[in-house]
């Protein structure tokens, strides 16, 4: 295993291990409510089914024909737990790095909207004859706690219908009631800003000029200025107004 990887792999595990329940809280009851639809899908269609519980930091239900419809033998022991054994070096590195902004950009807005967005990768897992074969795996918010937290999150994999095995992992965040797109590139874009950035982007958003945010901040018009370019730069966008637009649509400006 890569250095590079270890290290996202560790920095997942820390953001997740960073989130608290109080399982007095959780209605575990839930689970019992959804299983027949979730069986439903698994009788009807042929993806692999999934529900991963963020607290006891397991799978609390697996489709019945999850290893069939993924095509994995029985003899092996990589479950779902260690589905990513399976998984493309280069693809599992960038899902990592998906996982932990998808799940870093939900804890940072605990915004009701951001169940209207899905997570969908697209990666190469290696079949039991030993070549790469593409997926889809969607995952989507279930149920989150009082506090908004994400509980229970689903994930549905599928064959996909890209099989160029030479093209890398592709990630995106989906709203499946309007259809807009996110790229992996935009949500990580928001991250890679400064705290101090986030609040002049947030200044910016109020309709606070240059000289207000720097009256505001004790910091000059030009360090202002500095931070708008920054800003711009580094969420690849060709003004202020399209950054707002872009973390006001992922629910980082309220």
């Amino acid at each position: 295993m890569s250095s590079k990887l270890q290290q996202v792999q560790q920095k997942y595990l820390n953001l997740l291990n960073s989130i608290s329940f109080d399982e007095n809280e959780l209605d575990y009851s839930v689970l019992d409510k959804i299983r027949p639809t979730l069986e439903n899908l698994d009788r009807i269609g042929k993806s692999a089914i999934s529900v991963f519980d963020m607290n006891r930091k397991t799978h609390v239900y697996i489709s019945p024909s999850y290893r069939e419809r993924l095509g994995l033998p029985d003899h092996k022991h990589e479950g779902v737990e260690g589905f990513d054994r399976l998984m493309h070096p280069d693809d599992l590195l960038i899902a990592m790095e998906a996982g932990y902004y998808f799940l870093k950009l939900a804890m940072n807005t605990k915004d009701a909207q951001l169940k209207d967005f899905k997570l969908v990768n697209d990666y190469r897992i290696e079949t039991p004859e030993n070549e790469w074969m593409r997926m889809t795996e969607e995952h989507q918010i279930l149920e989150t706690d009082p506090q908004g937290n994400i509980w229970l999150a689903l994930s549905i994999v599928d064959v996909s219908s890209n099989q160029n095995v030479n093209e890398p992992m592709s990630s995106r965040l989906v709203n499946h009631k309007t259809g807009e797109i996110i790229s992996f590139a935009e949500v990580t874009s928001l991250f890679e800003l400064t705290n101090r950035e986030k609040e002049v982007l947030h200044l910016i958003a109020t309709g606070n000029v240059s000289k207000q945010i720097a009256d505001k901040l004790h910091i000059s018009v030009h360090t202002v200025n500095t931070h708008r370019q920054n800003i711009i730069e580094k969420m690849d966008v060709t003004n202020t107004a399209e950054a707002i637009q872009l973390a006001s649509r992922m629910g980082i400006l309220r």
